[in-house]
Formats: C-alpha cells, sequence, structure tokens
C-alpha cells in the first residue's frame, strides 16, 4: 500500500511539474497526462483492506478517466487541428487564435478549465469525488497532493486561455493563412467539447455506475474489522453474557463476525454456544468460560 502511495505521489507531481516548463503545447498536454495518471491512481493506492470506501474511491478514479478521456482527447484534437492550419506548436503561436476560430478557441478553453479542475466543469466533480473518497479511506495526505498539484496544473493550462484570447499576435497578418473552414477535425473539437460540458448534468449517474462497477469488481467489504477470533487471549472490557447449555459465555468488545467464531466451534468453550445461531447480527471478539 506505501508503494502504490507513493508512486500515485510521484507520478502527479513530476508529471505536472514537467508540464509547467514546457513551452510547446503539445509537450505540455503529454507530461500533463503523467499528471492525470497519478490522480487516476490515488484509486488504487487508496484501497485498504476492508476499507469504507474503497468502491467509492475506484468508482471516482474510473470517473475521473472517463471525463479525462473526453477532455484530453478533444485538447490533442485542437492542437492537431492548429498544425493542420499551420499555426506553430508553442504558446505563443497561439496567440489571437480566437478572432480566427472564436468556436474551436471556446472548446479549448472548457477543456483546460476542466482538466486543471475548475468548477464548474466535470474534470472538477471527478477531482472532488476522487479526493474525497481518499480521504474517507484514511489518505489526507495523498489527497491534499493532489489538491496542490491541481493548483500546479492550473497554471500552464491558464496559459493556453491566455495566449488564444487574451494575446495579440506577432503580427496582423499572422493569422491570416489560417484556414478555418469546418472539417471532420474541427466538429470532432466541437463534440469533444459538448460531451464535455454535457457530462455535468449527467455526472450523477455517471459516478454511481461507476462506484457500481467498482464494488462488483472489488467485492464488499469484510464483516469484520477487528482481529481474528484467539481462545488464547483473554477477554477484555466484558459487555454481554450468553447462556449456553453448560456454561456462562462471556462476550467481549463486539468486532469479529458470528460466522468467523462459529468456524472455532472446535474450542471446549465455542462449540457450547448453541444459542449463537439466533442472534445473526452479534458480532464478538472472543469468548471465554466464566
Amino acid at each position: 500500500r506505501l508503494t502504490s502511495s507513493w508512486t500515485a505521489a510521484v507520478t502527479m507531481t513530476l508529471g505536472n511539474f514537467a508540464a509547467a516548463v514546457q513551452e510547446e503545447v503539445k509537450r505540455m498536454l503529454a507530461y500533463s497526462s503523467i499528471g492525470h495518471a497519478g490522480y487516476a491512481l490515488i484509486g488504487v493506492a487508496a484501497l485498504t483492506v476492508d476499507g469504507p470506501a474503497n468502491g467509492t474511491v475506484m468508482g471516482a478514479a474510473m470517473a475521473h478517466l472517463l471525463v479525462y478521456g473526453f477532455m484530453n482527447t478533444g485538447a490533442f484534437l485542437f492542437v492537431a487541428m492548429a498544425e493542420r492550419w499551420g499555426v506553430g506548436r508553442t504558446f505563443a503561436d497561439y496567440a489571437g487564435l480566437w478572432r480566427r476560430a472564436p468556436v474551436a478557441s471556446v472548446a479549448m478553453a472548457v477543456f483546460m478549465f476542466s482538466l486543471a479542475g475548475l468548477p464548474p466543469f466535470a474534470g472538477f466533480f471527478s477531482k472532488y469525488f476522487l479526493f474525497q473518497a481518499a480521504i474517507d479511506n484514511g489518505f489526507v495526505w495523498l489527497a491534499g497532493l493532489g489538491a496542490i498539484n491541481s493548483v500546479v496544473s492550473l497554471y500552464y493550462y491558464s496559459r493556453v486561455v491566455k495566449a488564444l484570447f487574451l494575446d495579440d499576435p506577432a503580427s496582423p497578418t499572422a493569422l491570416d493563412a489560417v484556414d478555418v473552414r469546418p472539417t471532420a477535425l474541427y466538429a470532432a473539437v466541437v463534440f469533444a467539447a459538448v460531451a464535455t460540458v454535457l457530462l455535468l448534468p449527467g455526472f450523477g449517474p455517471v459516478i454511481e455506475t461507476a462506484e457500481a462497477a467498482a464494488a462488483a469488481l472489488i467485492g464488499p467489504p469484510r464483516p469484520t474489522l477487528g482481529r481474528r477470533f484467539d481462545p488464547r487471549r483473554p477477554a477484555r472490557k466484558p459487555q454481554i453474557l450468553l447462556p449456553s447449555d453448560r456454561s456462562w459465555i462471556r462476550v467481549s468488545h463486539a468486532q469479529l463476525s458470528v460466522s468467523e467464531l462459529s468456524r472455532s466451534r472446535r474450542h471446549p468453550v465455542v462449540r457450547h454456544l448453541a444459542p449463537l445461531d439466533d442472534v445473526p447480527e452479534l458480532r464478538v471478539v472472543r469468548a471465554v468460560r466464566q
């Protein structure tokens, strides 16, 4: 568990900081993909034995991957389209591009803000559920590190939006040669942006479906959260006295399931505990003869 936690932490941190120093948009998106792989690894690293939020954290990671698939694919399609137009690869080359391609630029802004995890975009909700599930499973530090990395990612994602809408082209005629006639690539970018936006009202069913799939994959938690029954260990803090056919059985703090105790009926005390089957909700740690 420690290894997977550190793998997730190192992956998202190195990916985000490497993306922050890039000058080419495509390379920035490539390194940021490593950071998002680290976010997804939180769904594996935060799994614990009988963790109360195992299905939730894994489902949140799966939902994040679904949302990430739309927004990152759309971002790479925009870069490919810009290269087809003859636009350069750096942030500076995107300066003022919204004047020639306003719809595609708005779509790219949606991708960038959603990848950064800003509300009210789908990327915010996927990260929110992922970090909250990690906290519920006891990985507060991992969720906090993920939030810090999201803040770092806002820096380089906002650089794209700044170049598109706020920066001026290098020359008044720099974008004149850009051919923005509708193409299949243009339509794919717009479709990915619309899908990213439409995930907002439908995110509830998305996360519920992902959590259900994760729960089916992981399985329900075991009914016990404590140590296994050990008849050699003396009981502490007795709470209940149960009569058996030969003696009284002292039952201590409730943490072990009845089924596990029932499997130990060869013990001279446990095998006399006939009324145990009539108490299905009872959980015990150990029982000793009084």
